[in-house]
């Protein structure tokens, strides 16, 4: 015979439960409707009409609904009195409200505890063989002395609750389904279930209440993993209601009308044992922040855990709980969605459960990978590169596509020709990489190719030429040029340039447009362009009967440099004996000089050529008359410029970009020349490594006589979220 080792009168109990719930009065009056014809239907009717459990808002009571071990306790602390609490300190139970209170007084009643981690598992589901721990603890019932015989699954039983699930069975309190249905241990308990189980641990007190007491049994050990003891609502059954349903207990309830009293049995009504079918599940790889779809053939609820998941409500409950898994309702037949934002890397599946806690199979493996991003369109890969012996080419990245949320991912991208020779329709290919704070969640952007990719020949630069004008034979002037230093060539590859002046002496008028010419030559020369002629001069042609044709170089164009001086090559005044000219073997030359109106920059400008005769013997000789010409120019001066500074800025809506400008070069000395920069996102959205165009304009006195820095595109902006 099992015995109580002490006792509480069912009559005491019948007034502690009446008055430990003060706010059944209030609560909504229950209809019955959804336990009519119900297993539990004599024992929950019999507690609603006394006032010892309620219902829910809705009038309903829900009886096949889960409870959670919180709400578990709370009914037994109000149902045996139990007010005494003593300190507590789960980590997961809050250090003050309803919960960390009743769970306090379990405590101190001393028919609960904790796991072995630490927690309690308030909100967790109570299984039926946590429950038959609790109420061996509650009655103090001496353990039996072996797992409970004729159950199918008895050996799914854990080692901590064997004891007590076979007392409770040899008891009465909680019975197994069927001999082959077994006792079902990690079953979540209902609230059905919830109301017999005390029900009927009364019935088992007052049947011992005369009976003598006996020594302890074993003590229970504390549950490792899994807990030794469960928990209730703060109020009345009903009041905390568990969305979460479970199938019901014992299929043949044999107790009172009353909790003095036993009643008749109901004829209990059909189990819904039939677990769900799961269909419309994708499997194979997904990314990451892509949503899982799954139908459920039952209304309840759908779960994406870890394959490694035991395939049971509470271990689906508890993945989910631990942020390793997510879930959401579902209603039958109908398309429901699984966010896996929040999830990490790796291997799942999805079950449904109804609303009974069948647990359907397992669909196929899904693997949440990382999720390939795209990116906008490049831009920058038809703009044609200058020659510089490498493959690598300019872009600018587009915008990412696909980040979730707010997500800190930003993208750069490098590009490069298929080789680095001179040539159009070149395959120029783009690669992107990530970096942020949430870059590993995420696949860079597929590679994009292009066949448009232009490299061209590098224009050359070179020092100004020497010009000079020399007597011929025939006492005519020739014009001579040798070339300036090039500059821009690749280091290490050959190329050489040569000068020739090309003019018409046969065009009619004294000056004559002078064009000099670069050609290259060289094992490298088709890398390269050759500098542009340079058509800035005139040939000023004169003849004389003694001196033969005489030839000037006067130069007509010239970068503004601050001064009105120009270069001018006087041709040869050699003369005969006995004619015009410089005298044969005298210390004397020509010398020419050109001089503008004024230093500004301009076309059509004024232009006097008037000549000097240096040496010893220059004095004996008048200088050649001057002349003007109207054909000068002056051109701007081309001005460079260190890197601008840009600022991030918060979010207003606007393209406007913050931006300082860097230090100008190449400003003649003395002059007054500022520059102002404006800049200007391709896009107002918050972001890094934006794409910022930066215009310079210049003022001051002096600024008409340069041309401002070319614009500039960069790629690091950033706006910020606003305030």
């Amino acid at each position: 015979m099992i015995r109580m080792k002490t006792l509480v009168s069912t009559s005491l109990l019948a007034i502690l439960l009446t008055a430990s719930i003060p706010h059944a009065r209030g609560a909504a009056q229950v209809s019955k409707t959804d336990i009519q014809g119900t297993w539990a239907e004599s024992q929950i009717s019999d507690w609603i009409d006394r006032g010892y459990v309620t219902g829910y808002d809705d009038g309903s009571f829900k009886p096949d609904n889960t409870i959670s071990r919180a709400e578990f306790v709370a009914l037994i602390n109000r149902s045996y009195g139990f007010t005494e609490t003593t300190p507590i300190a789960f980590r997961d139970i809050p250090a003050s409200g309803w919960i960390h209170e009743e769970v306090a007084k379990a405590v101190k009643a001393g028919y609960v505890t904790g796991y072995s981690n630490g927690t309690f598992g308030a909100n967790r589901p109570i299984s039926r063989q946590e429950a038959a721990v609790v109420v061996t603890r509650l009655l103090k019932l001496e353990d039996a002395d072996s797992p409970p015989i004729g159950l199918a699954d008895a050996g799914s039983i854990d080692a901590w609750a064997r004891d007590s699930v076979a007392t409770v069975v040899a008891n009465g309190i909680i019975r197994g389904y069927t001999a082959a249905n077994g006792f079902k241990p990690r079953q979540p308990l209902t609230r059905a279930e919830a109301v017999v189980v005390l029900y009927r641990s009364v019935v088992v007190k007052e049947s011992l209440a005369d009976s003598p007491t006996t020594p302890p049994g074993p003590t229970i050990p504390a549950v490792p993993p899994t807990p030794t003891a469960p928990p209730l609502p703060p109020a009345p059954i009903p009041s905390v209601p568990n969305p979460n349903p479970a199938p019901p207990i014992l299929p043949e309830p044999t107790f009172p009308s009353s909790p003095s009293t036993p009643s008749t049995p109901s004829t209990p009504s059909v189990i819904d044992r039939t677990a769900p079918a799961l269909s419309g599940v994708k499997t194979g790889l997904l990314p990451l922040g892509d949503n899982v779809q799954a139908v459920s053939s039952e209304t309840g609820t759908l779960y994406l855990v870890p394959v490694t998941t035991t395939a049971s409500l509470a271990n689906l409950n508890e993945a989910v709980e631990a942020r390793l898994g997510v879930k959401t309702s579902a209603a039958a037949g109908t398309n429901a969605s699984l966010p896996t934002g929040s999830l990490a890397l790796g291997r799942y599946a999805v079950y449904a459960v109804d609303a009974s806690g069948n647990v359907s199979a397992a669909s196929g493996e899904i693997t949440l990978g990382q999720k390939q991003l795209a990116v906008a369109m490049p831009t920058g890969l038809s703009a044609p590169k200058s020659y510089d012996g490498t493959a690598s080419a300019s872009v600018t990245v587009g915008a990412l596509i696909g980040v979730i949320g707010t997500e800190a991912v930003t993208v750069t991208a490098s590009a490069a020709y298929d080789d680095a020779s001179v040539g159009a329709g070149k395959t120029v290919t783009v690669t992107y990489a990530l970096s942020g704070a949430d870059a590993g969640h995420y696949a860079a952007p597929v590679p994009y190719r292009t066949d448009k990719g232009i490299i061209a020949p590098a224009p050359l630069k070179i020092d100004k030429p020497n010009v000079s004008v020399v007597e011929s034979s025939a006492s005519n002037s020739e014009i001579r040029v040798t070339a300036g230093a090039l500059a821009g060539t690749v280091a290490g590859e050959t190329v050489t340039v040569s000068a020739e002046a090309l003019y018409d002496l046969s065009a009619v008028g004294k000056a004559r447009p002078l064009a000099i010419v670069y050609n290259l030559a060289g094992a490298d020369a088709a890398n390269y362009a050759a500098p542009a002629a340079d058509t800035g001069y005139v040939v000023y042609v004169q003849s004389h009967p003694d001196m033969g044709t005489i030839l000037d170089v006067i130069a007509t164009a010239k970068m503004y440099d601050g001064s009105p001086l120009t270069d001018v090559w006087a041709g040869s005044r050699a003369g005969v004996p006995g004619g015009a000219g410089i005298y044969p073997g005298d210390d004397a030359t020509v010398v020419g000089q050109g001089t503008y109106a004024d230093a500004q920059v301009g076309t059509g400008k004024t232009l006097t050529v008037s000549y000097t005769v240096s040496g010893v013997d220059g004095p004996n000789y008048d200088s050649p008359a001057s002349f003007v010409l109207d054909s000068g120019a002056i051109t701007a001066r081309p001005l460079t410029i260190t890197a601008p500074v840009l600022t991030a800025k918060p979010y207003d809506g606007t393209l406007t970009a913050a931006v300082a400008p860097g230090t100008l070069t190449n400003v003649v000395a003395g002059d007054e020349v500022f520059v102002q920069a404006s800049a200007t996102y391709a896009d107002p959205q918050v972001g890094t490594g934006k794409v910022v165009t930066v215009v310079y304009t210049l003022s001051g006195k002096d600024a008409g006589n340069y041309a401002a820095p070319a614009s500039l595109t960069v790629n690091t902006g950033e706006i910020l979220p606003g305030a």
